[in-house]
């Protein structure tokens, strides 16, 4: 891990039957295609291997069992609400249609990468995804809905089920060959297919889906957020009070996409109301 050979007579060597009956194959393996940049050396770590790799495959079983038992309680039918159906249907807000774009670019991108053989950044594409777009923001953010059982918001729940559905599939065959065992059986246990996800096609970018307008206003609005809470943290004034107001000082030209996200942003900001400074 410090960077020295492994060498039998400095007694440095890790013995794979060894390390593979420690840690799981697919964690070994994922960490391995996470972290081999062909310019660096390999430093091999037993500490790193069990934090952020271990972090992204816990992550991805964890959102798959949050999505399972959700909609097995919803009686939700993966076959007849989709994303398609809900986009008709007028049912995505702008959370879904951020996730949705984030979701074809990082499928766009990981095919290019893995075409080109690099692998490490193919994965780290994926970790990016997976941990700060769905993990940390969309999920946090609909969760309240999910929860809600108002019979009359059943069809909004769908719709997020129908998208939670369609970022794991595609996360589970775009992190297949760098965790083969692992995805096979999140794909099999989760929704109900009978077929290997060896047998599915590879995942291909829906144009229709992008917006970058959207992504755009939400990387400002994330910013602001993390500032916010920075600011509460510094007042040590907890993010659950609700405050009268914020001001918010952005870069001219960004108060619009600030505003495309008013209502979110209040929220997030747990404010009464906000007043938006452009900068000269």
């Amino acid at each position: 891990e410090k960077g020295n050979k492994m060498s039998k007579s400095t007694g440095n060597v890790l013995d794979a039957s060894e390390l593979l009956s420690k840690y799981p194959a697919d964690l070994v393996r994922f960490y391995f295609m996470w972290k081999s940049s062909p310019i660096e050396t390999l430093n091999f770590s037993t500490k790193e291997l069990m934090s952020r790799p271990y972090q992204i495959l816990s992550t991805l079983f964890h959102i798959h069992l949050y999505f399972k038992q959700n909609s097995d309680y919803d009686k939700f039918d993966i076959n007849k609400t989709t994303v398609n159906w809900a986009k008709n249907e007028g049912l995505l807000d702008h959370t879904d249609i951020w996730l949705l774009s984030k979701l074809q670019n990082m499928i766009e991108a990981c095919t290019k990468l893995n075409k080109t053989c690099r692998f490490h950044e193919s994965a780290k594409t994926i970790e990016d995804f997976l941990i700060n777009s769905l993990s940390q923001i969309y999920i946090p953010m609909t969760k309240p809905e999910l929860w809600n059982d108002d019979e009359t918001k059943k069809d909004r729940r769908f719709a997020i089920y129908a998208i939670l559905a369609d970022a794991l599939q595609k996360l589970d065959i775009l992190i297949h060959p760098f965790s083969p065992f692992t995805s096979e059986y999140l794909y099999l246990a989760t929704f109900d297919i009978k077929k290997s996800i060896l047998l599915d096609a590879w995942p291909k970018p829906d144009k229709s889906l992008v917006n970058e307008k959207i992504e755009q206003a939400f990387d400002l609005m994330n910013e602001i957020v993390s500032i916010c809470a920075a600011a509460r943290m510094k007042a040590k004034l907890k993010r659950r009070w609700p405050l009268n107001q914020a001001i918010i000082c952005v870069e001219k030209g960004e108060q619009q996409k600030v505003e495309l996200l008013s209502e979110l942003l209040q929220t997030q900001l747990n404010v009464e109301n906000y007043k938006i400074v452009e900068l000269e």
